[in-house]
């Protein structure tokens, strides 16, 4: 934790936010993806395969957040971020190869460790900015949440283009690939512009 916010600690604040936008879109992609998957008969999966599919990148997210938390706190956010958003993109790059429900389910909860961060970016994003104004910070943060929304609101739009309208069923295995893309190059950025930092430890 600094004493006093300065550019540095603003910029870190970006690119956690932006990143955070990005890991979120990509965790809630299956939400929109195994829906229209199904609706177009793209793949014959039940009610409750289809449920298992919504929740298990939720499950995963939520389960690794403790100790990817942890790990933040032992290495220091900028080195967990970047190796969860370049280790992220590879499973989200496969799921445009799978063919079927168990290799499309355990990609799932692989890229689903793109939830846990939350807990990466909060506690990065405090270290850079006194008790008084961490609260501000950690609440501009929390915008990345909006993520969310622009996967639910854009993605089916992107995949009614790609498969042109459902003429071309296939198109669907670019959208998955576009999200591996903004993933890694995600990584780089965040590698190349920000600064570790890990908690003083108090003798």
């Amino acid at each position: 934790m600094v004493e006093k916010a300065d550019f540095k600690s603003h910029k870190i604040l970006f690119f956690n936010t932006l990143a955070f936008t990005i890991c979120f879109a990509a965790w809630t992609l299956n939400g929109v993806l195994v829906t229209f998957l199904v609706e177009h008969n793209i793949f014959k999966w039940d009610t409750v395969q289809v449920g298992w599919l919504f929740g298990i990148p939720i499950l995963s997210g939520a389960i690794f957040r403790f100790p990817i938390g942890m790990l933040t706190d032992k290495f220091g956010g900028k080195v967990i971020f970047t190796s969860l958003l370049l280790f992220c993109s590879i499973p989200m790059f496969l799921l445009s190869y799978a063919n079927d429900y168990a290799v499309f389910a355990l990609l799932s909860f692989i890229f689903g460790l793109t939830g846990a961060s939350f807990a990466c970016g909060i506690a990065f994003t405090s270290l850079w900015f006194p008790k008084n104004k961490q609260g501000t910070a950690l609440g501009l943060f929390g915008v990345g949440n909006i993520g969310t929304a622009f996967t639910a609101l854009f993605t089916p739009r992107l995949l009614v283009y790609l498969t042109d309208n459902g003429t071309n069923p296939e198109g669907w295995r670019s959208v998955p690939q576009i999200y591996a893309a903004a993933l890694l190059v995600m990584g780089i950025l965040f590698f190349l512009f920000t600064t570790n930092k890990i908690p003083e430890t108090k003798k």
